[in-house]
């Protein structure tokens, strides 16, 4: 996960800036080039590591009832990963549309949404997707615990702790620091205020 992300963020800003001599278009294809490279980096590094272990995959280690188990144990948390998303298309169907009808002009309703998603998005869903990583890095422990049949209360009761430590400190700082943050990151912007 960590060397997925310092790979991500390295070969794409590299990517985005050499290319962005071409336009903003290259800068963009840059930047999902870098996320490719970052899976091909993560998947050597595994599969080195797994090779350097001497592991090989077994043919009697694929039982079939644990994978229906494992589907059946994931798949609702695959489903929750969609609400970001499916919630961000129903928004670009109706936020701009709302705006327009209630007397807005389209081009002024278009900007305020590009900027809602652009800029304030990405600064909101900061703390989300620290939070889902940091729970994610649990769970291979979780899964060794349970595997050795062990009590996981502990470790579970830690996690949302520290998820919840972490997420309440954010929600009441971007919340209070709103102007100021908006002012630090995106000055081009700060008459939304005025």
């Amino acid at each position: 996960g960590i060397i997925e992300q310092i790979t991500k963020l390295t070969f794409g800003l590299i990517l985005s800036l050499y290319l962005k001599q071409y336009g903003i278009l290259y800068a963009v294809y840059g930047a999902f080039f870098g996320v490719l490279l970052s899976e091909i980096v993560c998947f050597f590094y595994m599969f080195l590591k797994f090779k350097r272990k001497n592991q090989t995959i077994k043919k009697s280690f694929i039982n079939y009832r644990q994978i229906k188990d494992v589907f059946w144990g994931y798949f609702p948390l695959s489903l929750s990963g969609l609400v970001l998303p499916i919630s961000a298309c129903v928004d670009s169907f109706m936020v701009v549309n709302l705006l327009t009808f209630n007397g807005m002009q389209t081009q002024v309703s278009t900007s305020l949404f590009g900027i809602a998603t652009g800029m304030i998005g990405p600064l909101i869903n900061f703390p989300i997707a620290l939070c889902g990583t940091l729970a994610t890095a649990f769970l291979p422990t979780l899964t060794y615990k349970i595997s050795k049949n062990e009590d996981v209360k502990q470790i579970t009761g830690s996690t949302y702790l520290f998820v919840w430590f972490l997420s309440l400190p954010c929600t009441v700082g971007i919340i209070a620091l709103a102007p100021n943050i908006i002012n630090l990151f995106f000055p081009a912007i700060e008459n939304i205020y005025t």
